[in-house]
C-alpha cells in the first residue's frame, strides 16, 4: 500500500468500523476526495477481493451523482447514473438532493426478494457528497426530510458497509445529527506536498516550443526558505502564490510568498500577521523574564530534540496594564526569529449556533499550518469572560469554546509558542493556569525606580535623545515618575516633545519638561489601587514567578509636598 498520511489512515479506520456519517472539513475539496479516495482504492488493492473491493461515488447538485475510480495513478469520473428511484411515479432528477440519499435508501422487501437485491442494496459503497451541508441546514425548506431519511437509513448503513462522507468548507454539522456524524480531521498541505506544487508550477513555467531559453532554475538552494513561506496556504492558494511570484520578480521569491500569505491570512478577520521591530532590548526591566527566553531560544534546534529538550510550549505573562507583556510577545517573535500571529479570540464568536467552535477549529487549523510560529493571545482574560458566567446560550458558548482551546493547547504537536497576556488574574479560569499547558507563568508588576530610568532612557534614545543627559535630575525625575507604568513612560516622553517643540526655539527638551508633563498623568497605579494590590497577592499567593528580581521598595510618596497614595 501506498504511503499514506494519518488523516487517511483514521478515514479507513473509520469506513472499516461501519461508521455511516464521515465529515471532512476543508477548502481543499478536491484534495480531500482524491486523499480519502486514493486511501480506500490502496486499501481495496491491498486487503480486499475484488468482489469484496468498495464502491466509491461523487455526488454534487451540478453533475449529480457518478462513479469514482482511479485508473493509471488517477481519480476518474464515471457517467452520471440515471437514477432508478421514484417517486409518484416520476423518476427523481439528479440534481434533487434527495436522489443519492434515496439511490442509497434500503430496500423493501420486496425488493430484497429480487434476484438482483445484491446489486441493489449497494453494499460496500462510500458516497462523497459536495456542498450537502445546505440540505441538512437550517435554510433549505425540506431539510427535515432529508435528515430524516439519512437518519433512517444509518441501520442499513451499517450493516452494508455504507457510508456517507460530507465535504464541506465549515462545520455546520445540525445540532440534532452531531451524534451521528463523525469529524475527520484534515489538515493544510504539509512540507513535502508543497514542494510537489512548487515543481509541478515549474514545470508548467517552463517554455515547450522554439527553443526558447528559461532565464530562471528549480530554486534548489532557497526551496525551504520558499516551503517555509508557503506553510499555512491551501495547495491552490500555494500554486497562485507561486506564479505571482514568478510574473512578478522571475523567480520564487519568498517575501512576495510571505505577502501573498499575509493577504489570505487577514481574509479570515480573525489572525493577523503583526510585523515588529521590537527586541528585548526594548523592554525595560523584566530580567528574568527575558533570561527564561534567551536560555530557551536554542530550544529549537535539531541538536535540542537529540538531546532530548522539549521546546516551550506556551508562556503567560500576567499583571499590571502598561508594563511590557504586549511588547515582550512581539520581542520573543524576533529574538527567535519566527514570525508573529496574533489571535483576536473576540473575533471568533459569531452569531449563528456551532459559528464559532467552527471559527475556531478553522484558524488552529491555519495556525497550525503556518508553524513554526508565535502565536500571541492578548488580554486572554476578557475572551475567557463567560466561562464561569450562567447557563445562557451566550456563555455555553463560551464555554465549548474555551474547552476546545484547552484540548488545544494540551495536544497539539506543531511547532507554536503560545505568548499570551492577561491584566487580571482574578479572571482567569484555574484549568487554564494548570502545568502543560503552558511552561511559565510570569507577575509583571510596576517598575521599580532603577527599571524607571532604563524605561525612561528606552523611550529618550527613540526620539534621539541621550539619557546621560539628564542624570543631575535623576532624583526628581523618579520622584514624579513614582508608580508609573512604561506606557506611561512612553507618553510622557512625547507629550514632553511637544511641550518643548512649541516652549522654545530651537527646541530642547528639559527635565522640566519632562517633570511639568509627570504631573498632568495620573497614573494606573492610583486609579487602580485595590484591584492591582489584590492581583498582586494573588500572584504571590499562587507562587507566580516575577517577572523582574525584586529590590527593595521605595514607601516614600511625598512628591514635591504633596502625598500621593499609589499601589507600590
Amino acid at each position: 500500500m501506498a504511503k499514506v498520511k494519518p488523516s487517511q489512515i483514521k478515514f479507513i479506520d473509520y469506513i472499516n468500523a461501519s461508521y455511516p456519517l464521515l465529515w471532512i472539513q476543508t477548502h481543499e475539496e478536491n484534495r480531500a476526495l482524491s486523499e480519502m479516495a486514493l486511501a480506500i482504492e490502496d486499501y481495496n488493492n491491498t486487503n480486499r477481493t475484488d468482489k469484496a473491493k468498495r464502491k466509491m461515488y461523487l455526488y454534487d447538485i451540478i453533475s449529480g451523482l457518478r462513479p469514482i475510480f482511479y485508473k493509471d495513478g488517477e481519480l476518474t469520473y464515471g457517467a452520471t447514473i440515471t437514477p432508478d428511484v421514484v417517486e409518484n411515479e416520476k423518476p427523481i432528477k439528479g440534481s434533487d438532493p434527495l436522489m443519492p440519499i434515496k439511490w442509497f435508501y434500503p430496500l423493501t422487501d420486496a425488493e430484497l426478494a429480487t434476484p438482483d437485491f445484491v446489486e441493489k442494496v449497494r453494499s460496500s459503497s462510500v458516497i462523497f457528497l459536495k456542498d450537502f451541508s445546505t440540505y441538512i441546514g437550517d435554510k433549505y425548506p425540506d431539510r427535515a426530510t432529508v435528515k430524516r431519511m439519512i437518519k433512517n437509513s444509518l441501520d442499513n448503513y451499517r450493516a452494508h458497509e455504507k457510508c456517507l462522507v460530507f465535504i464541506n468548507s465549515d462545520l455546520s454539522i445540525p445540532a440534532d445529527m452531531e451524534k451521528e456524524i463523525t469529524v475527520v480531521d484534515f489538515k493544510l498541505p504539509n512540507r513535502e506536498q508543497l514542494k510537489v506544487v512548487l515543481q509541478d508550477i515549474y514545470d508548467s513555467s517552463i517554455p515547450e516550443s522554439n527553443n526558447k531559453a528559461v532565464s530562471y532554475s528549480y530554486p534548489t538552494e532557497t526551496e525551504d526558505e520558499i516551503i517555509d513561506a508557503a506553510c499555512g496556504m491551501t495547495s491552490i492558494e500555494a500554486a497562485n502564490a507561486f506564479a505571482v511570484s514568478l510574473v512578478t520578480s522571475k523567480k520564487f521569491d519568498p517575501v512576495i510568498i510571505r505577502k501573498e500569505k499575509a493577504r489570505i491570512i487577514k481574509k479570515t478577520n480573525l489572525l493577523e500577521i503583526v510585523e515588529s521591530p521590537a527586541t528585548l532590548d526594548d523592554i525595560g526591566g523584566l530580567d528574568r523574564l527575558k533570561k527564561w527566553l534567551m536560555d530557551r531560544r536554542e530550544s529549537f534546534t535539531e541538536e535540542a530534540r537529540k538531546f532530548g529538550v522539549e521546546p516551550p510550549k506556551g508562556m503567560l505573562s500576567i499583571g499590571v496594564p502598561g508594563t511590557g507583556k504586549s511588547l515582550t510577545a512581539k520581542a520573543i517573535a524576533n529574538v527567535w526569529g519566527r514570525p508573529l500571529l496574533r489571535l483576536d479570540m473576540g473575533r471568533i464568536f459569531g452569531k449563528y449556533v456551532g459559528e464559532s467552535e467552527n471559527n475556531l477549529h478553522s484558524v488552529l487549523n491555519l495556525i497550525e499550518g503556518v508553524a513554526p510560529v508565535v502565536l500571541w493571545l492578548d488580554e486572554i482574560e476578557k475572551s475567557l469572560a463567560g466561562n464561569s458566567g450562567s447557563g445562557d446560550e451566550s456563555h455555553e458558548t463560551t464555554r465549548r469554546v474555551f474547552q476546545i482551546l484547552l484540548t488545544w493547547m494540551q495536544e497539539h504537536t506543531a511547532d507554536i509558542f503560545l505568548a499570551m497576556t492577561a491584566n487580571s488574574i482574578q479572571s482567569l479560569p484555574p484549568e487554564f493556569l494548570r502545568a502543560g499547558r503552558i511552561d511559565a507563568m510570569f507577575w509583571v508588576d510596576l517598575p521599580e525606580p532603577e527599571q524607571v530610568w532604563e524605561i525612561l532612557g528606552i523611550h529618550l534614545r527613540k526620539k534621539g535623545f541621550k539619557l546621560s543627559n539628564f542624570e543631575k535630575d535623576r532624583t526628581d525625575l523618579l520622584k514624579e515618575l513614582q508608580g508609573f507604568s512604561g506606557a506611561e513612560i512612553e507618553v510622557c516622553v512625547k507629550e514632553a516633545l511637544t511641550r518643548a517643540f512649541g516652549a522654545r526655539k530651537p527646541p530642547r527638551l528639559t527635565s522640566e519638561d519632562l517633570i511639568a508633563c509627570a504631573k498632568t498623568i495620573t497614573p494606573i497605579s492610583e486609579l487602580q489601587k485595590d484591584k492591582i494590590t489584590e492581583s498582586r497577592r494573588l500572584a504571590m499567593q499562587q507562587h507566580i514567578q516575577l517577572a523582574s528580581t525584586p529590590v527593595e521598595r521605595k514607601t516614600e510618596q511625598s512628591v514635591n509636598g504633596k502625598k500621593r497614595t499609589i499601589a507600590i
